[in-house]
């Protein structure tokens, strides 16, 4: 594994022990700061991307070193952003797989429809630019579902060699996540706790985060008084932590360390995205952790999960209050879905099953 930088919080330490790990030595130490003041450079360029930028030729040299040092003829770039590294690394003699994680270009143009802003409907129009090339210049692409392969192909043509690796997590590290447990099933009188798992500073998960606040949390203290609202993850708005200092039922924990732990806290989780695109991790961590799930359709999008079987679907603000009422009231319900869901996330969606997708990816292609 090579990476430019190890950020604050990185633990590379943790990597399994067979895992060879080099943080590069030649990009600057400085260069985060560096490439925000010129964050903005790329728009002087015809063909210009933000993603231009991490490119650099010594630290090409510096993975093709790590490479000859492993004796590695496969190379996996992670996301379109070194994309850069494609053309250089199989003029080398390299085989390269993108892992896309998803199609970024549905994304901008998704975001550059909700929005007047000229930079947003630029910034959309040239990234499909620079991924449709890198799509068709990599020996091969991986996308965390079906409907990932289906969007690339409309936007790219069929020519791209893509293949599904569905976007994994460590099921177990979920903990207390076997058949024998169950949630406490509330009445309207009890607490009954809904999470939500974000990075904040996502712009989709804000817009749903505040949705939260502001529409679904009202409609179901209206049938469940004592209902908390529990708001997880780095980078919280002004507004979220000012919603928290109002009212003592909602509660914005800012960054932690143990996203499980807060989990084993609530009784449910609402997803109620409306725009963004990938695989929501949120979802699968709540399925590995028997917290039953109401979501959108854009909330469930890239899991293979169906509506009343794993998780109960809602689009309006009523329908959220209305889903989550019954999971506060149901117990049967509850353990319906969470053995579901459970099932679903260990046979799909565990790293087990992640593993056999990538042996599979590399067994079927050869070294250049």
């Amino acid at each position: 594994m090579f990476t430019l930088a190890a950020g604050p919080g990185s633990d590379l330490g943790a990597a399994p022990a067979a895992t060879r790990v080099r943080v590069s030595r030649r990009f600057a130490a400085d260069a985060a700061a560096t490439l925000h003041a010129r964050s903005l450079e790329w728009l002087r360029e015809p063909d210009g991307h933000p993603s231009d930028r991490w490119y650099d030729d010594a630290v090409m040299e510096e993975v093709i070193e790590f490479a000859d040092d492993l004796g590695a003829g496969l190379v996996v770039l992670e996301t379109l952003w070194l994309h850069g590294y494609i053309a250089p690394l199989q003029a080398r003699g390299h085989t390269v797989i993108l892992n896309a994680h998803g199609i970024e270009a549905a994304l901008h143009d998704e975001l550059a429809e909700r929005t007047p802003a000229p930079l947003a409907r630029t910034f959309a129009e040239r990234t499909r630019r620079v991924e449709g090339r890198a799509l068709s210049t990599a020996d091969e692409v991986w996308v965390p579902s079906p409907r990932d392969i289906a969007t690339a192909r409309e936007r790219y043509g069929t020519e791209i060699r893509l293949r599904v690796v569905p976007n994994a997590i460590d099921v177990d590290a979920y903990g207390r996540n076997n058949a024998d447990r169950r949630l406490p099933v509330a009445s309207p009188a009890e607490s009954f706790t809904v999470v939500f798992t974000a990075s904040f500073a996502y712009p989709p998960n804000v817009v749903a985060a505040h949705r939260l606040v502001t529409g679904i949390f009202s409609a179901l203290t209206a049938t469940i008084p004592d209902a908390r609202l529990l708001l997880v993850g780095r980078d919280p708005s002004p507004e979220l932590r000012g919603a928290a200092a109002a009212d003592d039922r909602i509660e914005v924990t800012g960054f932690v360390d143990d996203v499980p732990a807060q989990l084993h806290r609530a009784s449910a989780m609402a997803v109620p995205l409306s725009e963004g695109h990938g695989t929501r991790f949120k979802v699968l961590e709540a399925f590995a952790s028997r917290v039953p799930v109401v979501g959108s359709a854009k909330g469930l999008e890239g899991i293979e999960a169906v509506a009343n079987e794993h998780y109960l679907a809602a689009e309006s603000d009523t329908e959220f209050a209305v889903a989550l009422t019954s999971l506060a009231r149901d117990s049967t319900l509850v353990d319906r879905l969470t053995d579901n869901a459970l099932r679903l996330v260990r046979e799909r969606y565990s790293l087990a099953t992640v593993s056999e997708s990538v042996a599979a990816s590399l067994a079927a292609l050869s070294p250049r």
